[in-house]
């Protein structure tokens, strides 16, 4: 038979071959425990797989995973008997551990976003620092993409469910995708204000750098406006989530409002129960002031009859916008003021350098008379 016609053995990674062919001399067992094993097959509480490899590969070399080079210096039993078992909490780690392997045999890393960080995972519970790294790299570049944000949100939400001891990673996501949290208004990300969950949203919101973008061209102002219309966008997915913690929390760090958002806000927390709403009051009123510098179309006559002694909270709504639009129709006036001084200012100089002229002129005349007066 011609030799062309013979299987090159390292077409191809010798992990995947059959054992007797590939001279593995290690077996390594990855086992899926708990519920992810159960909802597999309900009759069992473990699901596991066996992979025929080979013990250079996983312990020497640059991309060597320092457990293995611990442990095949030992006595164990596991030595001896030359099988390992790994145990995996997730479907997605258990899925994960083919590219593990294709990464050590010959460096190739085929990471997505639903195997980027249970990889991540194996590398830090293998000690394999080259892979570590490499998924470092992976996912710093998909921050930097053109749909960057989206991939933060895809990366934030899997590290803050499965891997929270992932401390450092889960805080730099959360500082990413808070500090953009804004773009959420956009009409395309309503499927992320609908699935994400509650207690990741509020994650963010909480955040100190909380829409505090830098790398943008929108002001401050309108940063925090199209904020306010992320946070009514997503009570009308969450309703019932639309408690006083809620409005507290969210509500606490916007600046500036947009008027639909600020009537919604509005009336969302008269939707309180009693007692409760009294405690918002000043996001109350930071609603008014978005709504006050539309103090033209105030109506005094209506708003002084909805005063009514018997009801505390209401009084001091209506407080708060007679206050909020008095306050925007004073700065306007304050304006116009000024305004009128300047045209003033400008049109006494006016009259001050026509003065000057005519003085100017008289002073010609003299000199010209007097010029006459010495020549006679």
């Amino acid at each position: 038979e011609s030799t062309a016609s013979l299987k090159d053995p390292h077409t191809e990674f010798t992990w995947r071959e059959d054992p007797s062919v590939s001279f593995s001399d290690w077996e390594l067992a990855v086992t899926l425990e708990g519920g992810e094993a159960a909802c597999m097959d309900p009759t069992r509480s473990t699901s596991r797989k066996t992979y025929y490899v080979h013990r250079i590969v996983l312990a020497r070399g640059k991309r060597r995973c320092n457990y293995f080079s611990k442990l095949f210096a030992t006595q164990f039993r596991e030595v001896h008997e030359r099988r390992s078992n790994l145990r995996v909490r997730l479907l997605e780690e258990a899925k994960a551990v083919p590219f593990l392997l294709d990464f050590l045999y010959a460096g190739k890393l085929k990471a997505d976003q639903l195997s980027a960080l249970p990889l991540l995972s194996l590398g830090r519970y293998l000690d394999c620092p080259a892979l570590i790294r490499k998924i470092v790299s992976y996912l710093e570049k998909q921050l930097r993409g053109p749909y960057g944000w989206s991939n933060g949100l895809t990366f934030l939400r899997c590290a803050y469910q499965d891997y929270p001891q992932e401390e450092k990673l889960l805080k730099e996501l959360r500082s990413f995708c808070a500090r953009k949290l804004y773009v959420a208004a956009e009409r395309s990300m309503s499927p992320f204000l609908k699935d994400i969950p509650h207690e990741l949203f509020m994650f963010l919101v909480d955040s100190p750098e909380l829409c505090q973008d830098d790398d943008t061209h929108l002001t401050k102002e309108q940063i925090w406006i199209d904020f306010s219309d992320v946070i009514v966008s997503y009570t009308s997915f969450h309703p019932s989530r639309c408690d006083f913690q809620f409005w507290s929390r969210s509500c606490r760090p916007i600046k500036n409002m947009s008027k639909s958002a600020a009537k919604t806000i509005l009336r969302k927390i008269r939707e309180l129960p009693a007692g409760t709403s009294d405690s918002l009051m000043d996001i109350c009123v930071r609603c008014y002031d978005s709504l006050g510098k539309d103090w033209c179309g105030l109506n005094l006559n209506e708003l002084i009859q909805g005063f009514d002694s018997n009801n505390k909270k209401q009084n001091q709504l209506h407080l708060a916008k007679l206050i909020s639009a008095l306050k925007s129709a004073q700065a306007e006036m304050h304006t116009q003021i000024e305004s009128d001084n300047d045209d003033d200012d400008d049109s006494s100089s006016d009259d001050d350098l026509d003065d000057s002229d005519d003085d100017d002129d008289d002073s010609d005349d003299s000199d010209d008379g007097s010029e006459s007066d010495d020549s006679l």
